[in-house]
């Protein structure tokens, strides 16, 4: 039917990949019970089975994914941790989160998927449109000039001309509900997002260069903080904010060369993940930032779903003391 989503499960090496997405989401829960149908393909070695086709189930999150993913007759290859890992192996799964960060920076793109949207087209037009105008230039910290700010105030209803539709303050909401979405305070998305060569941000119907995106909400919490104060901001009413300005200047750092060291980042953002980022498995707090660690360093932790939670609380303890 037009809602079967039927994928194709294959064996590639990550040193030589086919090109592929990576997919950046929440799982929503951990019930997993929406049916879709997996091929899967022989691997390499000889003593591989036959393909075959089973039904797997997923959460609904995925499922709205893969849907909103879906290109008709093309096929689109991504790399999904719900399908590509084996979540009840613990040895293959400790096996595959040290490969994580290699997966999301050697991905053509990575498609950060925030969930439905309920939003007009009219919105979501303007949403668009104000940063096609603007100047934004990806993962740069001055972006504001006085023409971007009017395109600011224009977008969400803070010029002095009036606004009888409410149009602005119906688009603020929309971006506001967004950067409270779970998805900025997942742990994992720091690492898949700060490592991505490119990003496409989906929410509904609305698409954008995740760079972009995440610059055009930083313009709107600066631009709302400014006119409203904190107390009533969507940056002070957001879970999202925080994370996402840690994201934005991660990436800003890593692609302009900046000095900040694996140590530096490896410690704030261990230190930020108690605090303010959320995991189904509290050990995830300590593994999702593996990839800000020295790959050389003798004290580095190796992913261990069997150790106890205090245990690996331990590790990440004695990784910020020696590295």
């Amino acid at each position: 039917s037009e809602e079967d989503i039927v994928c194709e499960l294959s064996w590639n090496m990550l040193d030589d990949p086919p090109d592929y997405e990576a997919l950046s989401y929440t799982w929503g829960t951990t019930t997993q019970d929406q049916p879709i149908q997996i091929c899967i393909t022989p691997s390499p070695m000889p003593s591989s089975p036959p393909p075959e086709t089973n039904v797997v189930h997923v959460t609904k999150h995925l499922l709205a994914a893969l849907l909103r993913l879906r290109q008709g007759t093309a096929k689109r290859t991504v790399w999904i941790d719900q399908l590509c890992i084996n979540q009840n192996d613990l040895v293959e799964k400790n096996a595959q989160v040290q490969l994580m960060a290699d997966i999301y920076q050697r991905a053509k793109r990575t498609v950060v998927w925030l969930g439905q949207l309920d939003v007009l087209d009219v919105d979501r037009e303007a949403i668009i449109t104000a940063t096609e105008r603007m100047n934004f230039r990806p993962v740069e910290r001055e972006y504001s000039n006085l023409e971007d700010q009017r395109i600011l105030k224009d977008l969400i209803g803070y010029r002095a001309q009036p606004d009888p539709s409410h149009s602005g303050q119906r688009r603020r909401k929309i971006l506001a509900e967004l950067l409270n979405r779970p998805w900025f305070t997942r742990a994992w998305v720091f690492q898949e997002v700060v490592v991505a060569q490119r990003g496409i941000v989906l929410c509904g119907s609305l698409e954008m260069d995740m760079d972009i995106f995440i610059n055009l909400l930083d313009g709107v919490c600066d631009l709302d903080f400014r006119e409203v104060g904190e107390s009533t901001s969507i940056m002070h009413s957001s879970n999202g904010y925080k994370p996402m300005f840690a994201i934005r200047e991660a990436r800003f750092e890593s692609r302009n060369g900046l000095s900040s060291t694996k140590k530096s980042r490896w410690l704030s953002t261990i230190w930020q993940a108690m605090g303010n980022l959320d995991a189904t498995n509290p050990r995830d707090k300590v593994y999702a930032f593996l990839a800000f660690v020295d790959s050389t360093d003798e004290h580095r932790i190796s992913p261990s779903y069997g150790k106890s939670i205090a245990s690996v609380y331990t590790d990440a303890a004695v990784q910020s003391i020696y590295s």
